[in-house]
């Protein structure tokens, strides 16, 4: 009798021992492991509310949307038509003639023709603005470059005294100061024919605009590109580009991948998309002074900043304003989500035989009791499924459950306190049936 209870006693422990391992495994499957250096807390919890659901494997979820930084807004304003300097002019640096010089005249069309001999009418009257000049050119004269221009002259040929109107002169003193009633100057060299560029509505402190000088596209003895600003009347030697740029925003997706196991993760960055474009001067169809006062920077600017919003798909853009031209290629390219794949597994239940004894469950459940069969052991599979395995039980088969995996510590502990108690209570009733049966 005492054989036979404790016998009882021992299955019942092995039973409750095998419960609590049961349960150890619904609550290793209850914690979270999604949290990652890659993934928010906000991330996490929407992850988890989406396995809450219990989707399938390439199920997905938007669970955010990242925006781009908003553009630094450019605080340049340009001054007005009668106060800018443009970005080939050198600030604070004129020029008021101090006599009636003579100068040279090579018309347009004359080269190695003998000059013409000219006066400047109201040679008094009229202000000369100084080309700046790049490091590159200082670096080989050691000097500023010495033309100048101005906006409009009257010029008087000395051989017959009619007169000739020029718009945007160039003035070319060669080094020195212009004494009385010397030749040794030139308006209009045939090399540096016009001036108008000098005075091109465009500042250099202007950050939408972006001014590049290029070499001289000879070698004439190392003077390749020192002559950079010495032709700033002539597109071939420097470039003026408008970049433009807008970015896309990007979603952040949860993906369910059942190739994964429960608590992996895997994130792959996303990135934002882009429009861009980087507009150039491709023509000066008319440059004229009314021209530059009615297209400043500013007019420019927001005609090609319209023609750019614009734009829906990879496109060229052409366009004029006034005295320039420009053309830029457009170009798209598309935002890249940031994906978190995260893994999923289920539990089977089958038999020693490959028999389905049970739906499958989503997640990783506890073993569960089957009537007609007995558990014998768990496992997981390469894709992290967790799979328990039942057999029929036969009369050679113990009662008692294998464990299906073993309990952490912890869960050891409590074990087997809780067997000890119940040993104890059982020893305890045990003695004190033994004295009973004694006084009787």
């Amino acid at each position: 009798m005492n054989k036979k209870n404790k016998k009882k006693v021992v299955n019942t422990a092995a039973i409750g021992l095998s419960l609590l391992m049961s349960s150890t495994l619904l609550v290793g499957n209850a914690v979270s492991v999604y949290a990652s250096p890659t993934i928010s807390t906000t991330e996490q919890n929407a992850i988890d509310a989406f396995l809450a659901t219990q989707p399938v494997d390439g199920d997905t979820r938007n669970i955010a949307t990242t925006n781009p930084a908003p553009a630094t807004p450019i605080t340049y304003t340009f001054p007005g038509t009668n106060s800018y300097v443009s970005v080939f002019r050198k600030p604070n640096d004129t020029l008021q003639l101090q006599d009636d010089y003579l100068f040279s005249y090579d018309p347009a069309g004359t080269y190695g023709h003998t000059p013409l001999q000219v006066k400047i009418k109201d040679w008094n009257t009229i202000t000369w603005y100084r080309f700046s000049s790049t490091p590159e050119y200082i670096n080989y004269f050691h000097d500023e470059i010495d033309t100048y221009f101005t906006q409009k002259i009257t010029i008087i040929r000395q051989d017959d005294n009619t007169e000739i109107t020029l718009d945007y002169p160039t003035l070319t003193a060669f080094r020195g100061s212009l004494p009385a009633n010397s030749w040794n100057g030139y308006i209009n060299i045939h090399y540096r024919p016009s001036g108008i560029m000098g005075d091109m509505p465009i500042e250099a402190n202007d950050p939408r605009f972006k001014i590049y000088y290029t070499v001289y596209p000879n070698d004439y003895s190392n003077f390749a590109g020192d002559q950079a600003t010495a032709y700033v009347y002539n597109r071939g030697y420097w470039r003026l580009e408008v970049p433009m740029e807008e970015k896309f925003s990007y979603d952040t997706i949860v993906q369910i991948d059942e190739s994964l196991k429960t608590n992996e993760t895997v994130v792959s960055e996303g990135d934002f998309g882009k429009k861009s474009t980087v507009f150039l001067i491709s023509d000066f169809p008319d440059r004229s002074e009314q021209n530059y006062h009615l297209y400043t920077s500013d007019v420019i600017y927001n005609g090609l900043k319209t023609d750019f919003e614009n734009a829906t798909s990879d496109t060229t853009i052409t366009d004029t304003f006034g005295w320039v031209e420009f053309s830029g290629d457009v170009h798209f390219t598309s935002s890249t989500n940031r994906i978190i794949r995260v893994g999923i597994d289920y539990t089977h239940y089958v038999a020693d035989d490959g028999t389905v004894l049970k739906p499958t469950t989503y997640g990783l459940n506890p073993v569960d009791t089957i009537a007609g069969y007995q558990f014998v052991s768990s496992h997981r599979e390469a894709n992290g499924d967790l799979v328990h395995v039942y057999t029929v039980p036969s009369a050679t088969t113990p009662s008692t459950p294998a464990s299906p995996t073993t309990p952490a510590t912890a869960d050891k502990t409590n074990v087997f306190a809780s067997a000890i108690a119940m040993m104890s209570a059982i020893f305890v009733s045990v003695v004190a049936l033994v004295k009973r049966q004694k006084r009787v």
